[in-house]
């Protein structure tokens, strides 16, 4: 939300401010997720202004900066799991640099 709180924020009003505090009392997954369209919003968030406009900034950053062919299907997860190099495989532990340190 960087950018986007840096340039709006100071222009809300208390109302707004109001719908801000609301977004930000969601969880930082669920907002990424919810921002960048790989799940859909829970209807409260829809109908937040705030949130929407946020999620319009989103979306038309992806659209103006993020090429096609590398964006997932919509309702797709865009992060793959920190493990699914080695997952899959007939390996029985994971390599030595996903192990844990020994103390």
């Amino acid at each position: 939300m960087g950018l986007w709180a840096e340039t709006n924020i100071p222009k809300m009003t208390m109302a707004e401010l109001n719908h801000m505090a609301f977004v930000l009392d969601e969880e930082n997954p669920d907002l990424f997720k919810w921002f960048t369209g790989q799940l859909q919003a829970p209807e409260h968030m829809l109908k937040n202004p705030v949130f929407m406009a946020i999620r319009n900034h989103v979306a038309q950053q992806l659209q103006d900066s993020a090429p096609v062919q590398t964006r997932a299907a919509a309702g797709r997860d865009w992060v793959r799991g920190w493990d699914d190099g080695w997952r899959g495989q007939q390996q029985q532990t994971p390599p030595a640099e996903l192990k844990p340190k020994a103390q």
